[in-house]
């Protein structure tokens, strides 16, 4: 029986390292798999003129067909309308949607003008299945 458990990474940014941290204890993943190039820059590029977004994302999904297996995970966050498809379709696929959840960490720093300057960060908290 394969126990290599894979995560598919349906993201625009950079895994951080608590993220992979995560994945690779908590959910037991020993692979993080981002898209190929061209399926990449089709993800964080939907264009927002089209009303069906269908057949922009059917590579996408034929290349997950391919790729995943059954319990595998499929890190999706994005294009609201595509994120909502892609989850759907991952659930009837039995690929398990996951996606990040952070928490905002401000700074205030008060300058010598007297102005204030405000840092906004945001913090990894864990991932989260979506669920119906």
């Amino acid at each position: 029986m394969n126990m290599k458990k894979k995560v598919f990474v349906l993201f625009s940014h950079i895994l951080l390292e608590d993220q992979i941290g995560e994945l690779k204890t908590t959910y037991k993943v020993t692979e993080i798999v981002r898209l190929p190039l061209e399926l990449q820059n089709l993800w964080g590029n939907i264009p927002p003129e089209p009303k069906d977004i269908l057949e922009i994302i059917a590579p996408i999904k034929k290349w997950l067909k391919a790729e995943a297996s059954i319990n595998d995970f499929v890190l999706v966050q994005g294009d609201f309308g595509v994120t909502f498809n892609i989850i759907n379709w991952c659930l009837e696929q039995y690929f398990i949607p996951i996606y990040a959840t952070s928490k905002r960490v401000h700074k205030e720093e008060y300058l010598p003008d007297g102005s204030i300057k405000i840092s906004k960060n945001f913090k990894h908290v864990q991932f989260r299945k979506y669920q119906k």
